[in-house]
């Protein structure tokens, strides 16, 4: 299940949606979560986390780590209060996504600036880990 970058997945979930009470099918207080993940013989990549709310629906799509410049998009869709439906597509920058996370090492190391990804931070994506582990052995 964790496989490739599944890791990743569950560390963008938990920043974007916070941290799970259990992660038998992912409890949180007020919603459902679920996470669907596979490998299969098509060369492709592609992540999505999709959050549907009762009027609006956010989906952020990263759909290759490995290409060059490729940007991240996120897919708004929502129905307005006088009932119209507005989907939009943003890319916040078409910046080499690579680049811009070494440009981010460079402050940390020469301009002192502090990481977003501190080690509690870690150190819960690894709670998480922990939580499928006794999940899948129960």
């Amino acid at each position: 299940m964790l496989s490739i970058l599944g890791s990743h997945d569950l560390s963008a979930m938990r920043e974007i949606i916070g941290m799970p009470k259990d992660v038998c099918n992912f409890q949180y207080p007020n919603f459902a979560v679920a996470y669907e993940s596979g490998v299969d013989q098509v060369a492709r990549v592609g992540a999505s986390i999709e959050i549907f709310g009762d009027t609006k629906t956010v989906k952020v799509c990263i759909d290759s780590p490995f290409i060059k410049r490729l940007p991240t998009t996120m897919v708004l869709k929502e129905v307005s209060p006088d009932g119209s439906y507005r989907e939009s597509t943003t890319r916040r920058t078409c910046k080499d996504p690579f680049m811009l996370e070494l440009k981010e090492v460079y402050q940390w190391f020469v301009e002192g600036k502090i990481a977003k990804t501190t080690p509690s931070d870690a150190r819960q994506d690894l709670e998480i880990l922990g939580m499928l582990m006794k999940a899948t052995t129960a």
